[in-house]
């Protein structure tokens, strides 16, 4: 058996990078409702996995405005993680301080989202109260893994 890999069309309203297709959500909601609505579109919430589409992502998001991404820390977690498999490390983020310490960055029981501002002259990342509304920012693959058989074998 032989797999081939092929890239799919983006969706509409969507656009590509690389492997991914990704889509900004401009209707509001908290951390969670924008969760499902990620779900409710097959993708799951951003998550860069370099620093490279972090910027390239990023720098799309709609100005003036903060959008949930797919980073949260919990109280029980020593680290921020991210919502899904990969994710570039925390200290290659551009937070809002430098020294780049949850608590630093708004970090604290009740703010344990993430969120993403965007402006012409600044982008950073911060904690926030997850019930917050802000916009969202989708992920889904991009690829489509097609399966060659081969007829010669007979054995399933």
């Amino acid at each position: 058996m032989v797999f081939t890999l092929q890239y799919a069309n983006c969706p509409k309203d969507w656009f590509r990078f690389q492997d991914s297709c990704y889509y900004f959500e401009r209707k509001r909601m908290h951390f969670d409702k924008a969760e499902v609505s990620c779900l409710e579109r097959g993708s799951t919430m951003f998550v860069a996995d370099s620093p490279r589409e972090w910027m390239e992502v990023l720098s799309r998001s709609p100005l003036h405005f903060w959008s949930w991404i797919g980073l949260r820390r919990d109280e029980d977690e020593p680290e921020p993680s991210w919502k899904e498999q990969g994710g570039m490390p925390m200290d290659q983020i551009n937070w809002l301080n430098r020294a780049r310490t949850p608590e630093r960055n708004g970090w604290n029981s009740v703010a344990r989202c993430v969120a993403h501002f965007s402006s012409p002259t600044i982008r950073y990342a911060y904690f926030y109260y997850c019930g917050m509304k802000y916009y969202s920012i989708c992920e889904r693959n991009g690829t489509l893994l097609s399966q060659i058989w081969d007829d010669s074998w007979e054995r399933f």
